[in-house]
């Protein structure tokens, strides 16, 4: 049994938690988001239900919160609006010392465009004290530079695959790998070996700490034992 906080992203890290609808992963950037004192989320799809999270539909009224814990959960208008979606970005690059999680990232992110203060709290958010973790079941939609520049991503099943070839090119994980039963992930870090496949046990009890199990062997090991047999 592992504790969470030894695969967790460093106060300044950026994530990428990946996976079909239903794999796991919302759940698993829940807990981690839970470990930081201070997080904003964007939830373009409307579908975060997060206990001890504020939440707010207006651009206006979200910039004027003080609580620790911010969902943004634009209404149409606002997040069809391009300047309104990268002023949210703007207003957490300037806030500083927080995680912003963006709940499936190809809602405002795909191909080589995205907003641009979102792409300030990416590649400059770490001398802000800003960690970024992106969520998204469509990898291959993603910037690759989004999923190639996280230190750490959490990889859930991937049904299509384009996905799979999308994440198994940036991790060095085969395809077959990431057809995972649900709830399992890997862990791969920008520096080290994979790890898994895991699965998140939560606390039975409010407040209680998420730990990991490992299902059953992992098949990082088996294909460490199959690379030492043909060297």
């Amino acid at each position: 049994m592992r504790k969470l906080e030894e695969i967790a992203p460093g106060l300044t890290d950026r994530a990428a938690f990946v996976g079909q609808t239903g794999s796991g992963k919302t759940t698993l950037a829940q807990e981690v988001c839970r470990l930081r004192p201070w997080v904003v989320a964007f939830d373009p799809k409307g579908m975060l239900e997060w206990d001890g999270y504020e939440r707010h539909e207006r651009l206006s009224a979200l910039t004027k919160a003080k609580a620790p814990r911010l969902i943004y959960r634009p209404v149409y208008e606002e997040l069809a609006d391009d300047e309104t979606v990268d002023a949210f970005f703007e207003w957490v690059y300037e806030r500083r010392n927080c995680v912003l999680y963006v709940d499936e990232v190809y809602a405002i992110a795909q191909g080589d465009s995205y907003p641009w203060f979102f792409g300030a709290c990416l590649t400059r958010g770490r001398e802000r004290g800003i960690a970024t973790y992106i969520a998204s079941q469509r990898p291959s939609r993603v910037p690759q530079v989004m999923l190639s520049e996280s230190e750490h991503c959490y990889i859930f099943n991937l049904k299509l695959p384009q996905d799979r070839e999308r994440m198994s090119d940036i991790t060095g994980l085969e395809d077959t790998e990431l057809n995972l039963p649900k709830h399992e992930f890997y862990y791969v870090p920008q520096v080290g070996d994979p790890v898994g496949p895991l699965k998140l046990s939560l606390g039975k009890s409010s407040g209680s700490s998420a730990s990991l199990e490992t299902p059953g062997r992992g098949r990082a090991e088996d294909r460490g034992e199959r690379e030492a047999l043909r060297a």
